[in-house]
C-alpha cells in the first residue's frame, strides 16, 4: 500500500462545529482566509525588520485557527517556531521554517478558495 501524503487541512472539526450549518461553515472559511492573509502581510513586513519577536507573536496567535482547520503539518512548524529561543536564535532555521509555514498557508487558502 502506498503512504499517503498528510493533507494540508481536514475540516472535519469545523464542519463539527458547524453542526451542518453550510452557510456558517463557508463563514468561518473565509474568515480563516482573510486572518491568514492578514497574517502573512503582518509576517513579511516584519521579515523585513528582522523583529523575530513579534513574528513569534503573529505565529502564535494564528495557532488556533490552523488547529481548527486540521492543518497538522502546519501546527507543528508553528510549535517549531514557538520553541525557538530568540536569546540563541538560528537565523537560517527561522528563516526555513517561517518560509515553510508560508508556502503552507498560502497552499491551504488557495485550497480553500477553491471548495
Amino acid at each position: 500500500m502506498k503512504n499517503q501524503p498528510d493533507p494540508l487541512f481536514n475540516l472535519q472539526e469545523l464542519q463539527t462545529i458547524s453542526a451542518g450549518d453550510s452557510s456558517f461553515l463557508d463563514s468561518m472559511i473565509q474568515l480563516y482566509i482573510s486572518q491568514i492573509e492578514g497574517f502573512l502581510l503582518d509576517i513579511s513586513h516584519f521579515t523585513l525588520l528582522k523583529d523575530y519577536a513579534k513574528i513569534k507573536t503573529i505565529v502564535h496567535k494564528m495557532k488556533p485557527s490552523v488547529i481548527v482547520m486540521g492543518a497538522t503539518s502546519t501546527s507543528e512548524i508553528i510549535l517549531r517556531i514557538e520553541e525557538m529561543d530568540l536569546e540563541r536564535l538560528d537565523e537560517p532555521l527561522f528563516s526555513e521554517l517561517l518560509l515553510k509555514l508560508k508556502d503552507n498557508l498560502q497552499k491551504i487558502n488557495d485550497l480553500l478558495r477553491s471548495l
